[in-house]
């Protein structure tokens, strides 16, 4: 039997390329701005803004009070909310001080407290990169070379059985004696 048959081989091509595909889900998250912003709101009032902010991931943090929610959306979110009015449930308030949001586009600020409130949003964004993702064709291709080995030495296990069985069924049949029905 060739080398490349031999299931050590075969079972190292598996594990090179799942070694290689968990390494391609590598992320590294990159701080690329880190800012401030201070908001007036006025009571009993949605206020709504837009962000200019270039960032694949968001992470917003606020202490606010009761009566408060802080909302960051996507496009689809915006969008979303105009047609149905319905918001997502990711948001900021009295119990959840921290958000993390992806791309978001614009920030809504719910105000049902009788009196006007400034709230200061302390914004992180990151970019997101994935430096060895190129390394998942390689290990696509060894995954299916190692897939194709293993079912050609299966086949041929199984070609070597044949005969064997063969044998051994001529043998049965041989030693079976008809009946007669009297």
């Amino acid at each position: 039997m060739k080398t490349y048959f031999k299931l050590p081989f075969i079972v190292a091509l598996f594990a090179i390329g799942l070694l290689l595909s968990f390494l391609s889900l590598t992320t590294r998250m990159e701080l690329v701005e880190e800012t401030i912003l201070s908001y007036e709101v006025p009571p009993m009032t949605d206020m709504i803004e837009e962000l200019h902010i270039t960032g694949e991931l968001v992470r917003a943090s606020s202490d606010v009070p009761e009566g408060i929610r802080i909302y960051f959306l996507t496009e689809d979110d915006y969008r979303h909310y105009n047609e149905t009015g319905v918001l997502p449930d990711t948001f900021i308030d009295h119990e959840k001080d921290r958000v993390e949001v992806g791309m978001p586009s614009f920030i809504l600020i719910k105000n049902e407290l009788n009196e006007s409130i400034t709230v200061n949003l302390h914004i992180e964004v990151y970019e997101i990169d994935m430096p060895y993702a190129i390394l998942s064709i390689p290990s696509y291709v060894l995954t299916l070379v190692a897939v194709a080995l293993l079912m050609e030495r299966l086949m041929a296990w199984v070609r070597e059985q044949k005969p064997k069985n063969a044998e051994s069924t001529c043998y049965l049949r041989s030693q079976l004696t008809p009946l007669s029905i009297s």
